[in-house]
C-alpha cells in the first residue's frame, strides 16, 4: 500500500484523518473474501478512535504518519495460511508494546534491568580470537580440580603430580565452586560419587566424597571416576576402551569381512589396509579378483573434526543454498540433465559395478579364520549375544544362513563372504526418532523413549574420524539401556573406510543396525565426496553398500534425499538394487540437497520411491508434525514400513505419544518444563554432576529450546494440526511460564536454563547452531 501524500509542512489534519484511513482500508477490500466485505464498515475508526490508536500504537510498519496508524482489517484464516503465517487466535495476538510492557513488568519483579528485559538483545557467542579463546580455557584449567584429587582428597594420588594441568588445593576449589543444585545426586545413592567434592551435589553425599560446612570430608573413595578417564555411566555401553583407542592410533586393527569384499570389488585397499595385509595380520585375506580394479580411490576421506562438524550445521539449516561445487569425478557415472545415468536407456536400471570370480570355499574358510582370530577387540572375548541375538521385543527377527545378494555372478559366493543368521529389523509400524545431529544426545532420545518412541539411531558420525580413534566421535555411539532397538549412523565417502568402520563398531559395540547417511547437505560434508554428494555416483553407492553389508554383523540401512539438484530425482532409479545389494532398509528424505530443510518434502517422489523399491522396507522422512500427517502419509502409500520423525520431535517431542493415542496434546506449559527437568537429570547422569557435566547440560538444553520455542500450543490454534513451515506471530500465552517458551530470544532460553540448572556462570554466551529458514520467525 503506498503512502498517502501528506500536507504542507509534513503533517496532516484531523480532518484528514478518516479519509486516509477509509482510503487505507478500500485498498485492502481487493484482498477480503466476500462473507467479510460487510464488515469493513464496521470496522473503520472514528477519528477520536484514530487518537487512541495513535497512542498506542504510534504508526504503521514503524512508520507513522504523524504517528497515526491507520487500522487494517486483521487477516482472515485463509490468508494466514496461504502466507504461512500460524493463525493463532485472535485474543492472544500482542502488539510489541504489549509485549516490552509485560517484559519490563517481569523485570521489575525478578530484579532485573528493565531496559535489558524490554531491549532483549539476543544473547551472542564469544569474539575472542582462537588463540585467547585457547588461553582463557588453560586458565580456567588451572581453577579447575583434579579429579582423583577430589575423589580420594589426596593429591599425591594423581599419577602426574605437579605436571598435572589442573589444580589440586581443594580449599581453593570449594571456595570458587558454585552453590549445588537442588535434589539428589544421581550417582551417590550406592556407593560414593564418581566426581568427589566435585559434584554439584557434594553437600547431600551420604557416603565417599563430600562437602559439610565449607570443607570436604571423605568417607570412602568411589572406585572410578573422570579422573582415571573418559567418565562412563553404569547404563551406557559403546565406549571407546584406551586399549582399543591405542590400536588404532597405531593402526592395528584388522578389517579381515571388509578387506574381502573391497578386493573382490577389485577397489583399492587404502594405504591402512596394505600395511596390516603386509604385516601379516590379514594375509590369509588374499582372495582371487580381477587383475584392474573396477574402482581406483585416487583419494583418502579428509579429516572432519566433530567440532567443525557441529559448527557448519548452522549453515546446514540456514534455508536454501547454492550446491557445492564439487567436480564429480570422471570415473563415476554421471547424470544427465534428465537425472539419468549417462549410458542408460531410460534409466529404471543402474548397471552394477564390474566383479570378477566365484564362490571360493577356501577363501571363506580363510576369512572365517581370520574372523576368529579378531575377536578380541577390547581385550576380551566379544559376547556371543552381540553377534546371535536381537533385542527381545520382537523387532529383530532371526533367519537361516541367507546370501546378501545374487546379481550378475556377484552373490555372497562373488566376495568370499556368506552370512550365517542374518539378522533383520522390522520397522514396519514402529516410531523411528532420527539420528539429529548436535540435539540428537543420549538424553534428549531417553526423553523421546519415554515419550512413545520405538527406534532411536544415534547422531551421524564420520568415519575416517572412528577409525583414527578420536574420542569425541565415539561418543556419538554410546547407548542407553533403555534404547530397546538402536542403530548408528556413520557417513564416507569411500567404500574402504565406510566398510571398516562398520566392522569395528559391529564387533566392539552393541548395536541392533548400521546406517549410511547419503543425504547430509552440509557443505564441510558434501565437499569431501561424502553424504549427499553420493547421489551423484550411483555407482558408489552400490560399492559402499555392498562391502558395508558384508563387512557388518548387524543389518545395514541407508538414508538418502531425493536428489542432488533439485527438480532432477535421481533416487529412485536405484532402488529396485537395493534388496539384491544386500540393504535391509532404506530412508527417503522428501528434498534435494539444493533445498536443504527449505519448501515441503515431497511426499508423492517418496511413495514413488517406497514402490520401486522391492524387497527392501522403505522409510519416509519430512515435515511429519502431527499424527494426522502420518496417518495421510502411511495411507497415501501402502508399501511404506513407517515415518521417521526428526525436527517434529525437536519442537513437539510428545509427537510420539500424539501419534500413537492419535490424539492433539495441548501440553501445557509446566509439563513442557517438566520434560526440560528430566532431560537436564538425564543430560547430568550422561555428561556428569560436575561444573562441566553441567554447563555441558546447559549448551544442549539451549540449543533444543532453540528449537522447542517454535511450538504453538494447541489450545492457542484457530486450526489443527501445527505445520512445519508455519512462522508464529507474536503471542501472549495462558501463563508467564509459556511466554517464556515461546520467546524466540535466546536471554529467555538462558533464564528457563537457570530455574533448572542453576545460575549461568560469569562471562556465559550462547549461539544457537541450529537455524532452519523454514519456520524462522520474521
Amino acid at each position: 500500500m503506498e503512502e498517502p501524500a501528506q500536507a504542507a509542512g509534513g503533517r496532516i489534519g484531523e480532518a484528514e484523518v478518516t479519509e486516509v484511513v477509509t482510503v487505507a482500508t478500500t485498498s485492502h477490500q481487493s484482498l477480503l473474501p466476500e462473507s467479510l466485505m460487510q464488515n469493513v464498515t464496521a470496522i473503520q475508526p472514528s477519528a477520536t478512535e484514530e487518537v487512541a490508536v495513535k497512542e498506542q500504537n504510534g504508526g504503521v510498519n514503524g512508520v507513522g504518519i504523524d504517528g497515526v496508524k491507520p487500522v487494517r482489517p486483521p487477516l482472515s484464516l485463509e490468508e494466514k495460511l496461504a502466507r504461512g503465517i500460524a493463525p493463532v487466535r485472535e485474543e492472544f495476538l500482542w502488539t510489541p508494546e504489549e509485549r516490552d510492557a509485560w517484559k519490563k513488568e517481569r523485570a521489575a519483579n525478578t530484579g532485573q534491568s528493565a531496559e535489558g528485559a524490554a531491549d532483549g538483545a539476543k544473547v551472542s557467542g564469544s569474539k575472542l580470537s582462537k588463540r585467547a579463546m585457547k588461553k582463557a580455557r588453560a586458565e580456567a584449567k588451572k581453577t579447575n580440580v583434579c579429579g582423583v584429587v577430589a575423589r580420594t582428597g589426596n593429591s599425591n594420588a594423581c599419577t602426574y603430580g605437579s605436571q598435572c594441568r589442573f589444580s589440586h588445593d581443594l580449599t581453593l576449589f570449594l571456595e570458587k565452586k558454585a552453590a549445588d543444585l537442588e535434589g539428589p545426586c544421581p550417582f551417590a545413592s550406592d556407593e560414593p560419587c564418581p566426581f568427589g567434592v566435585a559434584c554439584r551435589y557434594a553437600t547431600k553425599h551420604n557416603t565417599g566424597p563430600a562437602v559439610e560446612d565449607g570443607k570436604p570430608v571423605f568417607r570412602g573413595t568411589a572406585k572410578k571416576g573422570p579422573g582415571d578417564g573418559v567418565f562412563v555411566p553404569r547404563d551406557e555401553v559403546n565406549s571407546l576402551d584406551k586399549d582399543l583407542q591405542k590400536r588404532l592410533w597405531k593402526q592395528q586393527i584388522a578389517s579381515p569381512r571388509a578387506s574381502a569384499a573391497l578386493k573382490q570389488l577389485g577397489i583399492q585397499i587404502s594405504h591402512h589396509g596394505r600395511q596390516l595385509e603386509e604385516e601379516g595380520v590379514a594375509g590369509d585375506m588374499e582372495q582371487e579378483g580381477p587383475s584392474e580394479p573396477a574402482h581406483v580411490q585416487t583419494k583418502a576421506d579428509h579429516h572432519i573434526p566433530s567440532e567443525a562438524l557441529a559448527a557448519s550445521v548452522a549453515q546446514e539449516t540456514n534455508g536454501v543454498a547454492e550446491p557445492s561445487k564439487v567436480e564429480p569425478s570422471k570415473a563415476e557415472p554421471q547424470m544427465d540433465s534428465a537425472g539419468l545415468q549417462a549410458g542408460s536407456v531410460d534409466g529404471s536400471a543402474l548397471p552394477l559395478a564390474e566383479e570378477s570370480g566365484s564362490a571360493d570355499p577356501a577363501g571363506r574358510e580363510g576369512t572365517e579364520a581370520a574372523e576368529e582370530g579378531k575377536r578380541k577387540v577390547n581385550g576380551e572375548s566379544e559376547p556371543t549375544a552381540k553377534r546371535a541375538k536381537l533385542v527381545e521385543n520382537g523387532a529383530g527377527t532371526e533367519v537361516g544362513p541367507t546370501k546378501l545378494w545374487d546379481v550378475n555372478g556377484g552373490g555372497a559366493e562373488g566376495l568370499g563372504v556368506e552370512r550365517r543368521g542374518k539378522r533383520t529389523i522390522d520397522f514396519r509400524g514402529k516410531l523411528y526418532l532420527a539420528p539429529l545431529t548436535t540435539v540428537g544426545n543420549l538424553p534428549f532420545r531417553r526423553v523421546c523413549l519415554g515419550l512413545g518412541a520405538d527406534i532411536t539411531c544415534g547422531e551421524m558420525a564420520m568415519a575416517t574420524n572412528l577409525l583414527q580413534g578420536q574420542q569425541s566421535e565415539w561418543a556419538l555411539l554410546r547407548r542407553h539401556a533403555s534404547e530397546a532397538v538402536f542403530g548408528v549412523q556413520i557417513c564416507g565417502s569411500k567404500p574402504d573406510h565406510v566398510a571398516r568402520a562398520a566392522e569395528m563398531i559391529t564387533d566392539s559395540c552393541s548395536v541392533d543396525f548400521v546406517d549410511i547417511n547419503m543425504g547430509c547437505p552440509i557443505d564441510l560434508v558434501v565437499n569431501k565426496g561424502a553424504g549427499s554428494h553420493l547421489l551423484l555416483k550411483p555407482k558408489r553407492i552400490e560399492q559402499i553398500v555392498k562391502c558395508a553389508v558384508a563387512a557388518s554383523r548387524v543389518p545395514v540401512t541407508i538414508k538418502v534425499r531425493t536428489g542432488f539438484l533439485d527438480k532432477q530425482a535421481t533416487s529412485h532409479l536405484f532402488m529396485p538394487q537395493l534388496s539384491s545389494w544386500g540393504a535391509a532398509a532404506v530412508t527417503v528424505h522428501g528434498r534435494s540437497r539444493q533445498q536443504r530443510y527449505s519448501k515441503q518434502a515431497d511426499w508423492s517422489y517418496i511413495a514413488r520411491c517406497a514402490e520401486a523399491a522391492k524387497g527392501v522396507q522403505l522409510i519416509g522422512n519430512g515435515d511429519v508434525m502431527s499424527f494426522e500427517d502420518y496417518n495421510a502419509h502411511v495411507a497415501e502409500a501402502p508399501e511404506l514400513a513407517t515415518c521417521m520423525i526428526a525436527r517434529g520431535a525437536l519442537v513437539k517431542p510428545w509427537l510420539f505419544t500424539e501419534i500413537k493415542e492419535q490424539r492433539h496434546w495441548d501440553i501445557s506449559a509446566s509439563e513442557r518444563l517438566d520434560l526440560l527437568r528430566q532431560y537436564c537429570k538425564f543430560g547430568i547422569e550422561h555428561w556428569g554432576s560436575d561444573d562441566k557435566g553441567v554447563e555441558t547440560t546447559r549448551r544442549f538444553l539451549l540449543e533444543w529450546l532453540s528449537y522447542l520455542h517454535r511450538y504453538v500450543p494447541a489450545g492457542l490454534l484457530e486450526v489443527l494440526p501445527q505445520k512445519m513451515a508455519w512462522r508464529p506471530p507474536a503471542y501472549r500465552g495462558r501463563s508467564d511460564l509459556e511466554i517464556m517458551m515461546a520467546s524466540d530470544n535466546a536471554a529467555d532460553w538462558v533464564r528457563i536454563s537457570e530455574m533448572l540448572l542453576g545460575p549461568a556462570p560469569a562471562g556465559f554466551s550462547f549461539t544457537p547452531k541450529h537455524k532452519s529458514g523454514t519456520v524462522e520467525n520474521g
